[in-house]
């Protein structure tokens, strides 16, 4: 039980020193920057630091682990409690997976994880057989991989079934439904953006004192089209080189056109910092707030919401009635 405590503490500590000391290496890369000509050098060399840790470490402390435990002779106890931290892992995307949306992205951090356990287990597993050579291995071996295999079936059947239900798009030039879209490509004066333009030149055109606008996600590709259709006079280039220059220059685009969330947006024009909101119908809260702090909003309608229900191509079902969708809403209907 000693020798389990132990492997089991050393796992989970392991990713723990690796972040402690990547976070000295970007301090070293940092000093190095300040007191050197150290950002000329090439990639490889000033991240030599970060390529060390992350082999190194993991290593060494499982050369650590097995070097100061005493070792079991049985495969599966020796290495269960090492392999514990990866099967817990798996088990957690589980639940995860279905309040989050799957992303490439998220890859990376499982599989920057994995490497570290894959490298410790190398560390260990080379100490361990210096130290202590004999070892029950085949019946061991095959505990762990049942108990490993499990796991893992698990996490992928589950995110097999997330992506199996995200809807495809009709055009698959298109994303599919559930992708999250790119802010950038609805910003206004972006290049290539994605904005509706007008047929003609609309009369009204901005070149001083522009509205501040702001709003929600889902509306930017409407006050983003209005504003590259109206506003004129102002800075386009890269907001950083913007920064930087002290000279005086116009309003740049991203100071006038942001694009929050629908709290934050409104929060923006009761603290004066947006002239236009657009969102929702602001609850009688958000209006009373706004009355508080000496504001009267003039709300104008400019679109109503649609409500569009969708279910997975392979779905047999092709029509609902009202009465239908309104009871799955109300849980009267479940399996449909």
């Amino acid at each position: 039980m000693k020798y389990r405590i132990f492997a089991f503490a050393c796992s989970l500590f392991m990713p723990l020193a690796v972040m402690l000391l990547l976070g000295a290496a970007n301090n070293w890369d940092e000093f190095l920057l300040e007191h050197s000509s150290w950002d000329h050098a090439p990639f490889f060399v000033r991240n030599a630091g970060y390529f060390i840790v992350i082999i190194l470490a993991p290593i060494a402390s499982g050369m650590f682990t097995a070097r100061y435990a005493s070792l079991p002779a049985n495969c599966f106890s020796r290495y269960s409690p090492l392999l514990l931290p990866l099967i817990f892992w798996a088990l957690l995307s589980i639940p995860l997976l279905h309040i989050i949306e799957i992303h490439p992205l998220l890859l990376l951090p499982a599989a920057f994880l994995l490497l570290l356990y894959l490298l410790f287990l190398i560390g260990f597993a080379f100490t361990a057989r210096r130290k202590q050579r004999s070892l029950q291995i085949k019946k061991g071996l095959l505990q762990l991989g049942v108990c490993l295999g499990a796991a893992f079936l698990a996490a992928g059947l589950n995110i097999w079934q997330i992506r199996s239900n995200i809807l495809p798009a009709v055009n698959p030039a298109i994303e599919s439904i559930g992708h999250g879209i790119i802010i950038d490509t609805y910003m206004p004066f972006a290049a290539n953006n994605k904005l509706a333009v007008p047929d003609n030149p609309p009369s009204l055109r901005l070149t001083e004192n522009h509205p501040r606008l702001d709003g929600a996600i889902a509306l930017l590709p409407v006050y983003g089209a209005a504003a590259q259709a109206v506003y004129a006079g102002l800075s386009t280039q890269d907001y950083e080189k913007y920064l930087d220059n002290p000279s005086p220059k116009p309003p740049h685009i991203k100071d006038l056109v942001e694009c929050n969330n629908t709290p934050e947006a409104w929060a923006g024009l009761l603290g004066g910092h947006t002239d236009i909101f657009f969102g929702v119908t602001p609850s009688s809260e958000q209006l009373q707030a706004a009355l508080a702090g000496g504001l009267d909003p003039e709300i104008i309608p400019i679109g109503k919401d649609a409500f569009v229900f969708m279910v997975n191509i392979h779905n047999p079902v092709d029509s609902l009635t009202v009465e239908q969708i309104r009871d799955i809403y109300r849980t009267k209907i479940t399996n449909w």
